[in-house]
């Protein structure tokens, strides 16, 4: 189960970031699908929270039973702080789009870096120094 958890956290912050990144560009090419689905503060406010809440229990769950290694939580925090910010700080819309965009990206570095640590506790573990 948490595993899963993982993959669709995985998949929340790649979708973030792919909703950030093509924002602009819908924007300019299709205002009318642009104008619902871009700018909906409802999706925006979904895809942070359900970023922030997978990546908080499956980072959390390993670094607490499996690795103890804080460099997966570090780099969530950065990427929360990141888009959180873009979100709720006085900044130019660039600005804004570089911050969201950097933390989703970010948040999935921080799934990845958690999948080798993990990965390698395991097989460090299964196959001990002689």
């Amino acid at each position: 189960m948490l595993r899963q958890l993982e993959r669709i956290g995985i998949a929340a912050s790649v979708i973030c970031g792919i909703h950030c990144l093509l924002t602009p560009i819908l924007v300019v090419a299709a205002p009318s699908i642009s104008g619902h689905f871009s700018q909906d503060p409802m999706l925006e406010l979904f895809l942070i929270g359900f970023s922030i809440l997978s990546s908080m229990v499956v980072l959390g769950y390993d670094y607490l039973r499996v690795h103890h290694n804080v460099q997966p939580i570090l780099i969530a925090l950065v990427a929360w702080a990141m888009t959180v910010g873009s979100h709720q700080l006085p900044i130019t819309e660039t600005v804004h789009e570089l911050l969201a965009i950097l933390g989703g990206i970010l948040v999935a570095v921080a799934f990845v870096r958690n999948w080798i640590i993990r990965r390698n506790h395991h097989s460090c573990a299964t196959h001990p120094a002689s």
